[in-house]
């Protein structure tokens, strides 16, 4: 990645977004869907703190008629991406950091690995 710590933050930010993408389709196919606004630039432009809805759905994810292991699955994913934004925030407030970038990945990768799952499931596609 760029060593322009703004590139890095966009990068950061485009990964981001592509992960809560994954975890809104995965709500939308939930037996009674979640909606999550539409995306983290549209729920910015009016002013809109997407972490709570995310938040949001993590608690109402047991009320799901699902298997216990989907609702762990959907629950990891937006809890490893509500940890991602979380530290994304925090770099772009107080400046580099030394592992944040690493964290960052890494919390995207465990969160699209549960919603692939998640989706998998759900769908019947596997166990």
């Amino acid at each position: 990645m760029s060593d322009n710590p703004r590139a890095k933050i966009e990068a950061l930010l485009d990964n981001l977004t592509r992960t809560y993408l994954m975890l809104r389709k995965v709500c939308g196919i939930l037996p009674i869907p979640i909606l999550l606004p539409g995306s983290i630039q549209e729920a910015e432009e009016v002013g809109m703190d997407i972490l709570p809805a995310v938040a949001r759905a993590v608690e109402i994810i047991e009320d799901q008629p699902l298997a216990p292991d989907i609702a762990r699955e959907v629950e990891s994913g937006a809890l490893f991406w509500i940890s991602a934004l979380k530290v994304l925030r925090h770099l772009a407030q107080h400046g580099d950091d030394p592992t944040a970038e690493t964290e960052i990945t890494l919390l995207l990768i465990a969160a699209g690995g549960a919603l692939i799952d998640a989706a998998s499931m759900i769908l019947g596609e596997t166990d």
